[in-house]
C-alpha cells in the first residue's frame, strides 16, 4: 500500500497544476470581461454636451470618415480615417499642446493618436490657448477601416478621457497626464459635416 501511494501523489500534483492553469485562464478572461464592463459602467453623456477633461472642456458632435495619408509604412498611402466633429475649450491656465488621447473608442481598435484641424479654414490645430474655444475635426487612425464602414449610419461610442495635472510617477515631471475614460458618448454619423475637409484632401492628394 505504501508503494502505491508514492505513485498517487505525483499524479495528484499534476492534476493540481492543471487545475491552477485552468483557473488562471478563467481569471484572465474574467479580467477582460471586467474591463469591458468597466467601460459599460461609465455614465452616458449626450452628443454635444460639454465634458470637463482637465485641460479642456470637450463636446463631441458627430463622426465620419476622411481619406488621410499614412506615412508610417515604406510608401505613403491614403487610408480611411475616423473623423470626429468636436468643440474644444481650453480650461488649462497655460498654453500647451493638444493631448493626443482625449478620446478613445469603445468598440473599434485604434491605431495611432489624435490630430486635429480647425473647421474654419482647415488649418492644423495642435496648440491650446487658455480660454479659447475652437470648432475642430479630430482624426484618429483605426486598425481596420472596414470596421468603420461596417457601422454604416449607426452611432459610434466614444470614450472621453480625463487628464490630471500632477507629477509623473516615474520622472517627476509636472504636467497633464492621461488617466481613464470618464464617460461614454454615442455620436451619430454625419458625413456631410466633413464634406469640406474631404474635398480639400481630395484636391491635395490629386
Amino acid at each position: 500500500m505504501l508503494r502505491s501511494s508514492r505513485y498517487v501523489w505525483p499524479l495528484a500534483a499534476v492534476v493540481g497544476v492543471l487545475l491552477a492553469v485552468i483557473v488562471a485562464i478563467g481569471l484572465a478572461g474574467g479580467w477582460a470581461e471586467a474591463e469591458g464592463a468597466r467601460e459599460r459602467d461609465l455614465p452616458e453623456v449626450a452628443a454635444g454636451e460639454g465634458i470637463d477633461l482637465g485641460p479642456v472642456r470637450l463636446s463631441l458632435h458627430s463622426w465620419g470618415v476622411v481619406p488621410l495619408e499614412d506615412y508610417r509604412g515604406e510608401e505613403p498611402r491614403v487610408v480611411a480615417t475616423l473623423a470626429i466633429r468636436a468643440t474644444v475649450t481650453t480650461t488649462a491656465t497655460e498654453s500647451m499642446n493638444l493631448p493626443t488621447h482625449l478620446v478613445h473608442l469603445a468598440d473599434v481598435a485604434e491605431d495611432g493618436w489624435l490630430s486635429a484641424v480647425r473647421v474654419e479654414g482647415l488649418s492644423r490645430f495642435s496648440s491650446l490657448t487658455p480660454g479659447v474655444t475652437e470648432e475642430v475635426i479630430l482624426t484618429l487612425p483605426v486598425a481596420d477601416p472596414a470596421e468603420l464602414e461596417a457601422l454604416g449610419d449607426d452611432d459610434l461610442e466614444l470614450l472621453p478621457t480625463a487628464y490630471e495635472h500632477a507629477a509623473h510617477s516615474l520622472s517627476g515631471e509636472l504636467g497633464w497626464w492621461e488617466r481613464d475614460p470618464i464617460a461614454v458618448v454615442a455620436v451619430p454619423r454625419d458625413q456631410s459635416a466633413f464634406a469640406a475637409y474631404v474635398a480639400a484632401l481630395a484636391e491635395r492628394n490629386a
